[in-house]
């Protein structure tokens, strides 16, 4: 089984033989929910290809994004560590290859091994902070500044190459359609984008991290080259 995970890959030798030999590879298709709000999640995903988005249910059916994760981390940590409920949705994105261990197997393993229990709670406590700052970039920032910083989160996971459809990412932006298309339009204009029906193709990254919001710099993921 070839490892290409990034968290699993960054535990001491000892903690990813015991975790490895629990897992399965899986492989999700978009729009998978993974984790429901409120419910103790029965697997954790360790995305080794793809994107899944962490959301918040809003009133009148609406969704807002609070956090990607990708070959940099796991889907559901939380109830490896005890938690009783999850605080959000994850829904699959980009389709993902991954790697999966059943939740009570690694809460025990965790149990054993404090080293791995603390790797866990330090990737969810960064992705907590995550949570936050995305409330925040909602209300602080425009949505050009928010698109541009939310294609460079995902160019940083999945390459230049996105399958994202306009109703897509309105919909993880919390806006309307229109309001999408006039952003993606002027990052187009700006040659930062190539902005055609269901993809989008990363241009100049560095155009784009200049029309994103500061919320980008907190966005500690190395850009995989494709």
């Amino acid at each position: 089984m070839r490892l290409e995970n990034e968290f699993l890959l960054s535990l001491t030798s000892g903690d990813l033989a015991a975790v490895r030999e629990n897992l399965t590879s899986i492989e999700l298709s978009q729009k998978t929910i993974l984790i429901d709000t409120g419910d103790v999640n029965e697997a954790i995903y360790f995305p080794q290809t793809g994107i899944v988005s962490y959301v918040a249910r809003m009133a009148a059916n609406q969704i807002t994004e609070l956090a990607m994760i990708g070959i940099d981390g796991m889907v559901g940590g939380a109830a490896a560590l005890g938690a009783d409920g999850a605080v959000c949705d994850a829904i699959v994105q980009i389709p993902v290859s991954a790697l999966a261990i059943r939740t009570k197997r690694l809460r025990g393993i965790a149990k054993e091994r404090p080293s791995l229990f603390e790797a866990i709670r330090l990737h969810e406590h960064r992705l907590s902070a995550e949570f936050v700052r995305a409330a925040g970039c909602l209300a602080a920032h425009t949505l050009e500044q928010r698109l541009a910083r939310w294609l460079l989160r995902a160019r940083a996971l999945s390459g230049n190459q996105l399958a994202f459809t306009q109703a897509f990412m309105s919909e993880m932006l919390t806006v309307r359609r229109a309001s999408v298309s006039v952003a993606a339009e002027a990052l187009q204009a700006q040659g930062a984008i190539e902005y055609a029906r269901g993809q989008v193709t990363i241009r100049d990254a560095i155009k784009l991290k200049f029309f994103a919001c500061s919320c980008a710099n907190g966005d500690h993921r190395k850009p995989r080259s494709r």
